[in-house]
C-alpha cells in the first residue's frame, strides 16, 4: 500500500490521485491459516457468512426531511413538487416547489411551506387510520369469507386473522411514526 513500495516494484503512480495506494493481487497475498485460535467455531462463522450482504437484513432508517416528496402533483403542469431547504441569515425555511418551475422552468413559482401542508396532512391520516370504517371493512371481507367450503375457511379465515393483525400492528406504526414527526417538526 505504500508509494515507497510502489516504486520499488515498479507500479504506475496516477497523478490525478493525491494519496495514491496500490492493492497487491491475491496471488501475491501471505494468508497463514489457524494463525491463532479463533475466536468463533469455523462452522458458526461460515454459518453467519453465508447469508450474503446483510443491508438486506437490516432494517434502514428513512430520515427524509420532506414526508410528502413525489406525492403531490402541480396542476398546471403536472410536475412533481419537491422538497427544497433554503436559508437567510441563520434560518432555515422547508417548503415544497413545483418541480415544473425548479427544473424545467416551465411553471410558475408557487411555494407550499412544508410544516403546516405536513401537520394538516398527518391529521387526515391519523383521523382516517383510526376511524372504525377501516376495520369494519376488513370485517366485511372476513364475512364475505365465510361463504366457503369448511376446509378452505379455516386457512383463509387464518391467513386473512394473520393479515388483520399485520394491518394493525402497521396502522399503530404509522400513527406512532406521525405523532413522531409531529413532535420532532414542533420542537
Amino acid at each position: 500500500m505504500s508509494k515507497i513500495r510502489a516504486e520499488q516494484e515498479g507500479w504506475s503512480k496516477r497523478a490525478d490521485i493525491r494519496y495514491p495506494h496500490w492493492r497487491q493481487e491475491k496471488s501475491q497475498w501471505i494468508v497463514v491459516e489457524n494463525a491463532h485460535e479463533p475466536l468463533v467455531e469455523k462452522e458458526i462463522w461460515l454459518k453467519a457468512n453465508s447469508f450474503g450482504n446483510l443491508k438486506k437484513y437490516t432494517q434502514t432508517k428513512h430520515a427524509a426531511p420532506y414526508l410528502l416528496s413525489g406525492l403531490i402533483i402541480c396542476a398546471k403542469c403536472s410536475f412533481i413538487f419537491q422538497g427544497q431547504t433554503v436559508g437567510s441569515k441563520g434560518k432555515r425555511y422547508h417548503q415544497y416547489i413545483c418541480g415544473g418551475y425548479n427544473a424545467k422552468r416551465v411553471c410558475e413559482y408557487f411555494r407550499l411551506p412544508r410544516d403546516p401542508l405536513e401537520k394538516f396532512v398527518m391529521s387526515c391520516l391519523r383521523e382516517s387510520l383510526s376511524s372504525s370504517s377501516v376495520i369494519e371493512k376488513v370485517r366485511e371481507l372476513l364475512t364475505s369469507m365465510l361463504n366457503l367450503a369448511p376446509k378452505q375457511k379455516q386457512s383463509v379465515m387464518h391467513d386473512l386473522e394473520l393479515k388483520l393483525r399485520q394491518i394493525e400492528e402497521k396502522q399503530n406504526g404509522i400513527i406512532k411514526a406521525i405523532e413522531e414527526r409531529s413532535a420532532s417538526g414542533n420542537s
